[in-house]
């Protein structure tokens, strides 16, 4: 009880209350269908990828030795997310003097960060919960005068559980909080012993992680970990798009136009195709933005910057706000460091979209967390509480300005969220339409996963058996599935169902047309696709006939 005060215990009592609403009056899913991959590894006892090898231990012994029934992944994630946005609340209330602008500006903060409740995915909660832990100790660090080892040891804590359950979150979260980061040390430089403590806790987690990796890592897991890190840079990537037509990478992997297509479609269903050697010749003889066209921004390049401005809104708008404000009440030198940080954050991310990927599940988490950066680099400083005096007016205008905009997005939310109860409606039904059908297994591609739109709170079985495709490929639970079936390697899996008017294949035209040439050109096999079912969520169950 000797650290725990009325200021720490009213921002926890926000999330806490704010978290538990939202989650019962909204619908919810995850945000990705990478949870539902790794949901299956751990509920099989299987390595996963991307979520560190311990996280993953963990999880699975709760699986396989406390309760299948409990949803420990969906339940670990909120509580991770809960305490991300417990510190980043507890910062901003300490950093910002004025009250009035400080719930306001709270209140902000929580709609911008009611998409991740509603759409949990590990990669968010991993940033959020870094950036976090960090804008935490630094204000820590520089608000308290007695300096207690506890809280800092709790933070390194958290930070390191930002390691565990993405092992990437933490260098998106340190790459865009740089400024904030550097400043932070430079102001408390003298105390660096207090960094020290802060980063052993991630020093162990990344020691131990990696011990038992070693040791536990079989080499077809090895092969699968490495395999997954380069799909990784190509899944969503400019890369992708920009070599649709490159003969180059075709010839030199003795890849048909259709085989290509297949990879944008992640249908990896063949080891002699899709394989780490064939990936790395996709990057070797890449093209890039810069000579698709003799103008420096390309129409490529131009089409994913208005697609970045498009996809988020209302967290460039909620900079912009926030530096709006830090600029009417600073000095000119330091209005020009809200310039130029506001100009680091923008770069950077138009930087990510353009050369590696951005999309909303990486992004907007990244976005939400540079806003409570934004008002770190404001408020960091001790006299700007002398000269807030005099702009009262300032504000309650952006009080104001605040809580309106934070009003259009919960209504933008709530709007956007009522469109997703049919979607998780249809998803239900069309797991009950499948266990209608007789089947020794169905074959779900990856693009069509549906899974992803069921609640992470709720611990979904089913009766049919699926072979996990997509990036699973070379994954233990993969062959595991194969094995069951009678199969050895993915190139069998097609050929053989062919031959299977028991198992089935869930996709949707276009992608069954990439199937039928695959097998035409591969196997010299012709096929008659007949359509069995149209599920509720205007997927299409097919069988695959030899002709």
């Amino acid at each position: 009880m000797k650290y725990i005060k009325i200021e720490y215990l009213l921002p926890a009592l926000i999330t806490v209350v704010y978290m538990v609403t939202i989650i019962s009056s909204f619908v919810c899913w995850y945000g990705s269908n990478d949870n539902i991959a790794i949901l299956r590894n751990i509920q099989s006892g299987c390595m996963v990828s991307f979520m560190s090898a311990l996280m993953g231990r963990i999880l699975s012994f709760c699986y396989l030795n406390i309760s299948d029934v409990v949803p420990w992944y969906g339940l670990t994630l909120y509580a991770l997310l809960g305490i991300g946005l417990y510190l980043n609340l507890l910062s901003i209330w300490k950093l910002i003097p004025h009250k009035l602008l400080s719930a306001a500006f709270l209140v902000m903060f929580l709609a911008l960060s009611l998409r991740h409740i509603v759409s949990i995915d590990y990669s968010a909660v991993s940033i959020i919960l870094a950036s976090g832990s960090i804008i935490a100790l630094l204000i820590y660090l520089e608000k308290t005068r007695e300096i207690h080892i506890l809280p800092v040891i709790f933070l390194g804590v958290c930070f390191s559980f930002s390691y565990l359950i993405r092992t990437h979150g933490i260098m998106a979260a340190l790459c865009f909080a740089f400024p904030v980061v550097l400043t932070g040390v430079f102001k408390e430089r003298k105390n660096y012993h207090r960094f020290l403590i802060f980063i052993i806790p991630l020093i162990l987690t990344i020691s131990t992680n990696s011990v038992y990796r070693n040791l536990s890592e079989s080499e077809s897991d090895r092969y699968f970990r490495k395999w997954n890190a380069l799909r990784g840079q190509f899944h969503e990537f400019p890369v992708q798009r920009l070599n649709l037509e490159n003969e180059d990478i075709r010839n030199v992997n003795n890849w048909s136009q259709n085989d290509y297509f297949m990879l944008c479609d992640f249908i990896y269903l063949d080891e002699n195709k899709f394989n780490i050697d064939t990936l790395k010749n996709v990057f070797r003889y890449s093209v890039s933005y810069f000579n698709t066209s003799g103008k420096f921004i390309s129409p490529p390049a131009k089409s994913e910057l208005i697609q970045f401005f498009k996809s988020y809104p209302f967290y460039i708008a909620a900079l912009f706000f926030v530096a709006l404000y830090g600029f009417m009440i600073r000095y000119k030198r330091e209005r020009l460091i809200i310039i130029v940080y506001l100009a680091f954050i923008l770069g950077g991310a138009m930087w990510m979209q353009l050369f590696f990927r951005f999309p909303a599940r990486i992004g907007s988490p990244i976005l939400l967390n540079c806003i409570a950066s934004m008002v770190y680099m404001i408020w960091n400083n001790e006299n700007i509480q002398a000269e807030a005096k005099n702009t009262k007016k300032h504000q309650v205008i952006f009080a104001m300005i605040f809580l309106f905009f934070a009003c259009v997005v919960f209504y933008n939310s709530y709007t956007n969220n009522l469109n997703r109860i049919l979607v998780q409606k249809n998803s239900y039904n069309s797991m009950k339409e499948l266990e209608e059908i007789q089947s020794d297994f169905f074959l779900i591609l990856p693009r069509w996963e549906f899974f992803h739109f069921l609640s992470p709170l709720k611990n979904h079985k089913y009766s049919f058996k699926t072979i996990p495709c997509g990036w699973p490929i070379y994954s233990p639970l993969f062959y595991k599935a194969l094995r069951e079936n009678g199969m050895n390697h993915a190139y069998e899996l097609l050929p053989k169902m062919a031959q299977n008017k028991n198992s089935y294949i869930v996709a949707n035209n276009e992608s069954i047309n990439l199937i039928s040439q695959y097998l035409k050109e591969t196997f010299h096999i012709h096929i008659k696709v007949v359509q069995v079912k149209q599920l509720s969520n205007h997927l299409i169950v097919f069988r695959i006939e030899a002709i």
